[in-house]
């Protein structure tokens, strides 16, 4: 209820509903007004349709008020047909400028749309307030009335509600509702899997055993939450503070927690498996026990005082270039992603790699002999001079790969063959038959090519930069998005091939024949072609030798 001091009397002395009538109408002091609404709220239905009338039709803000206030209080806000009674306080610079004067009084003020991110509002009265479509963003509403409030629409993210009042009637968003919640009732046990609750301030809550699978938390704040036996399978943590916080047993398989600080957090016993990291930090925080199956560790942040097991704590330095040349016989990296890790010259002799993912891994020179190779990712893995002796469960890919790397290719028969991805760097593959191989893809970097047989091969997406594919038959290849730049053509046969968006920028396609093939959204830029047959080949958003993008329509010169 309001406090008001007594109202000057110059109304005449009459009492009852008739005298609460007449100084509703003729008093011209607003203090005198307000003393009679007051009164009004003793005389039943006829005094609440005064109290209505005044909120309809006072000329005076804090009458207004005062009128919708005492329609809330009696239990009748459907008389309150008019709405809050809305003023203007100058926006978000006004209610600043307010606040820093010690004022808290901003109820129904209209603040719709308005920029308040980062604004201290700790105790501000907002009962009624229009903020639907405001930035609250960093706003600290600590203790705030928001009771009859509009915030409908607004930028929630880091916004601090805690001990903030809402009624019935506070219109809000479920995400804004659910934050609120979750500030001042926690979250145990909840279901709230899929919720959007990116950004929010839920540092220190309670959410042990919550579901919250496929949620987004990313950039949220979780600094010291509970989360122990939480499931979060596939959930959004990116960029989110987990700093101090309980996740012990927590699940958070195939979540995204790159970029995440997770600086002295508890995860012992969690579940991480195929868990995008990223640069996570994990400074300090506990990994015992966790599980980090095929988990790439290679930019996450460690220190001394980060305690994990020391399989995981040997992966990270694998990881981190620390163990070339390193004795690792008989170690267990089962399920592993050693994505780049460089084992040069490592003694690898009965490893169990088995699932293990070792794409564009350096193994050169290593000893691999008795190890278990099985499901185990090679194809792009530099692995000349390594010995495979005795080495189990090697997939026919990854030994093709091997031999082609250590033996080259020459003239060889590879019409069919499964080389998607492989590592084909540099390798002679001069004359060789590779009608219908799939490449796509694989890495042919410099490698000769020249007058091989790649009829109706699959190079999509492969890398030739500088290849020798002199003399070579490409017709009817798929070489989209293949990226062929500086590499020689001359007197190739690309009749029919498929060369959308390619990159043959700088390319030698000199007396190369090109009849029908579709050159559409492809890079010719720089690209010699002195001699070379363009019978019907297509051109659409081409870029030609010239550097100019053509339509349809070819240059005269081309």
């Amino acid at each position: 209820m309001l406090s008001v001091p007594a109202a000057p009397v110059t109304a005449p002395a009459l009492g009852g509903l008739a005298g609460v009538r007449m100084r509703l109408g003729q008093s011209p002091h607003p203090k005198e007004r307000i003393g009679a609404l007051r009164e009004a709220m003793r005389h039943g239905e006829a005094g609440l349709e005064l109290i209505a009338r005044a909120l309809r039709q006072d000329r005076e803000w804090p009458v207004r008020h005062c009128a919708w206030e005492l329609l809330l209080e009696s239990g009748r806000g459907e008389l309150a047909t008019a709405g809050p009674p809305m003023r203007d306080l100058g926006g978000a610079a006004g209610v600043r400028t307010l606040y820093e004067q010690g004022k808290r009084h901003f109820a129904c003020a209209r603040l719709r749309g308005a920029a308040l991110g980062a604004m201290v509002l700790a105790g501000a009265n907002l009962r009624g307030a229009d903020l639907a479509g405001a930035d609250l963003v960093e706003v600290n509403l600590a203790g705030a009335d928001l009771r009859e409030a509009d915030l409908r629409g607004v930028v929630p993210g880091g916004v601090n509600v805690r001990g903030a009042r809402l009624s019935a009637h506070t219109r809000l968003d479920d995400g804004m509702r659910c934050i609120w919640e979750l500030q001042n009732r926690g979250g145990r046990g909840r279901d709230l899997s899929g919720a959007d609750l990116g950004a929010a301030d839920l540092a220190g809550v309670d959410l042990d055993g919550a579901g919250l699978d496929r949620i987004n938390l990313r950039r949220a704040v979780l600094q010291g939450a509970s989360l122990a036996a939480a499931s979060l399978r596939k959930a959004n943590l990116a960029g989110a503070l987990l700093a101090d916080a309980d996740l012990r047993a927590a699940c958070l398989a195939g979540a995204l927690l790159a970029g995440a600080d997770l600086r002295g957090a508890d995860l012992r016993e969690a579940n991480l498996a195929d868990a995008n990291l990223g640069s996570a930090d994990f400074t300090g925080a506990d990994l015992r026990g966790a599980c980090l199956d095929r988990v790439f560790l290679g930019k996450i942040r460690l220190d001394a005082t980060t305690r994990l097991d020391e399989r995981l704590r040997r992966i990270w330095r694998i990881l981190a270039g620390e163990m070339a040349g390193a004795n690792l016989a008989g170690m267990d990296f089962a399920d592993t992603r050693l994505w780049g890790a460089d084992l040069r010259g490592a003694d690898l002799r009965g490893v169990n790699l088995h699932g293990a993912d070792l794409r564009e891994a350096d193994l050169s020179g290593a000893d691999l002999s008795g190890a278990d190779l099985g499901g185990a990712y090679l194809v792009s893995a530099r692995l000349q001079g390594t010995k495979l002796g005795e080495a189990r469960g090697l997939e026919a890919r990854s030994r093709l790969v091997w031999q082609l790397q250590n033996a080259g290719g020459r003239d060889r028969d590879l019409s069919g063959a499964d080389l998607r991805g492989a590592r084909l760097r540099d390798i002679d593959l001069g004359g060789a038959r590779l009608r219908g191989a799939h490449l796509r893809q694989a890495n042919l970097e410099r490698a000769n090519l020249a007058g091989a047989d790649l009829s109706g091969a699959d190079l999509r997406w492969s890398r030739l930069v500088g290849a020798d594919l002199s003399g070579a038959n490409l017709t009817g290849a798929e070489l989209e998005y293949a990226n062929a730049g500086l590499a020689n053509f001359q007197q190739a046969d690309l009749a029919r091939a498929n060369c959308f968006s390619a990159a043959l920028n700088r390319a030698d396609l000199r007396f190369a024949i090109l009849d029908g093939a579709n050159l559409g959204h492809a890079n010719l830029q720089g690209a010699a072609y002195d001699g070379c047959r363009r019978l019907n080949t297509q051109i659409r958003q081409t870029v030609l030798p010239d550097g100019v993008r053509y339509s349809q329509k070819k240059p005269s010169w081309w």
